[in-house]
C-alpha cells in the first residue's frame, strides 16, 4: 500500500469519465490520470541506487548486481492502484542455491539492522516491526513526498543479466523439480519485469484502461479474476489480433471487452508466443492437468513467466456471466457508440 494516497485518486471520478470521451481523447485520459509521470521510474531508481550504495558501504556481503521489478515500475499499474517494488540484490557470496539457503537468514538480519540504523537517510525506512518476510526485508521509500511499499530481496543470481535460452531452460528445470521455490523468486520477478518492459506503450495503456474498467465497472460481490489475469488477457488478445503497435486505444479496448465477454473461449497458454519464458513442454503438461480437472468450456489462463499460477482457478461460472453482462452494459457508453460499427484494432 502507498502512504498517503494522493488527492487525484479521490477526485478523478468526479472530474473526468473516460466513457464519455471521444475515442481520440482516450490516450490523453490515460496519460493524465492513469500513467505514472514520465520520470517516476527514474526517481524510484535513484532512491534505490542510494539505498544500494549505502548497503554496499556498510554490509559485510558483496553485491554483484541488482535489479528492480514489481508492479510499481511495470508500466502496467496505474497511479490509482496499490503497487509495490522489489529491489533484488544478487550477492557474490551466493554462488549456488545451497549457499543461498545456508546464508540467507544472516544476510536478511544484517540488512534489516542496517536499515533500522537510519543511516540511509529519511527516504527509506522499515515497514513495521515484523520487517522480514518471504526471504526479503519489507521497506518503504519516499518518492515525490509519497511513501511506496516494497521489498529488498537478497538473491542468488541464477541466470545473469543477459541469459541465453538454454540458461533459462536449465533454471526452469531446477525450479520445477525443487520443492522450495523461494530462491527462484527474484529471478522470476526480473523475467516478469523484462516481459512488461518489452510491451509497446499502446499495449500498456490498454492494460491500464482494462484494469480501470475492472475497478470502476466490475463491481462483483464475489471474487473476480485478479489484476494479473487482466494484464495477461490484454497481451494475449493483442498478440492474437496481429494489431501491431499503432492501433486505436478505444477500438482496442472494445475488442478486448468483446473477447472477455465470450468467456468460454478464454484459453491462454502462450504456446505460440515468444514471450513464454519456460519450455513448451512445461506449458503442455500444465494444460493437460487443467483439462483433466475442469470442463473444457471453462476459461483458463496460464502465466508466461511462472508455470504454476492459473488465474481463472476458483472463479465461478456465474461470475463469468456477470462479467459478460457488465461488458455489454459498458459497450453502450458514448465512448464506444462513437466508434464505427465495424471498427477493429
Amino acid at each position: 500500500m502507498n502512504w498517503p494516497r494522493d488527492s487525484q485518486s479521490r477526485t478523478m471520478t468526479s472530474e473526468a469519465s473516460p466513457w464519455e470521451l471521444t475515442p481520440k481523447s482516450l490516450t490523453s485520459f490515460v496519460s493524465t490520470h492513469l500513467r505514472h509521470g514520465d520520470h517516476f521510474a527514474d526517481e524510484v531508481a535513484q532512491v534505490l541506487r542510494n539505498l544500494v550504495l549505502y548497503i554496499t558501504k556498510q554490509a559485510s556481503y558483496s553485491i554483484a548486481r541488482t535489479s528492480v521489478s514489481g508492479d510499481l515500475v511495470s508500466g502496467t499499474t496505474s497511479t490509482q492502484e496499490d503497487a509495490e517494488f522489489q529491489l533484488s540484490l544478487y550477492l557474490s557470496d551466493f554462488r549456488s542455491i545451497g549457499d543461498y539457503r545456508k546464508g540467507i537468514q544472516a544476510v536478511l538480519a544484517q540488512t534489516r539492522d542496517l536499515l533500522k540504523a537510519g543511516g540511509v537517510h529519511d527516504a527509506v525506512k522499515l515497514r513495521g516491526q515484523e520487517s522480514l518476510k518471504d526471504g526479503a526485508v519489507q521497506v518503504r521509500i519516499m518518492v515525490n513526498n509519497e511513501w511506496y511499499d516494497g521489498t529488498v530481496m537478497p538473491a542468488v543470481d541464477l541466470i545473469g543479466a543477459n541469459p541465453s535460452k538454454s540458461v533459462k531452460e536449465t533454471m526452469y528445470r531446477q525450479f520445477m523439480q525443487d520443492t522450495d521455490k523461494l530462491p527462484y523468486q527474484a529471478t522470476l520477478s526480473d523475467i516478469r519485469h523484462r516481459f512488461n518492459q518489452s510491451l509497446p506503450q499502446n499495449v500498456k495503456d490498454l492494460i491500464l484502461m482494462v484494469k480501470y474498467w475492472r475497478r470502476n465497472w466490475l463491481r462483483l460481490r464475489r471474487d473476480k479474476p485478479n489484476g494479473r489475469f487482466f494484464e495477461l488477457f490484454v497481451v494475449h488478445c493483442w498478440e492474437g489480433s496481429g494489431a501491431g503497435e499503432g492501433f486505436g486505444l478505444a477500438a482496442g479496448l472494445k475488442e478486448v471487452l468483446l473477447l472477455l465477454s465470450d468467456w468460454k473461449n478464454i484459453k491462454i497458454t502462450w504456446d505460440e508466443s515468444e514471450r513464454r519464458a519456460y519450455p513448451r513442454r512445461v506449458s503442455d503438461e500444465k494444460w493437460r492437468k487443467i483439462l483433466a480437472s475442469k470442463d473444457y468450456d471453462e476459461p483458463f489462463a496460464l502465466d508466461p513467466i511462472d508455470p504454476y499460477p492459473e488465474y481463472c482457478e476458483g472463479v465461478k461460472i456465474f461470475t463469468w456471466d456477470d462479467i459478460s453482462r457488465t461488458v455489454r452494459e459498458t459497450l453502450l457508453e458514448p465512448l464506444f457508440q462513437a466508434l464505427p460499427a465495424d471498427s477493429k484494432w
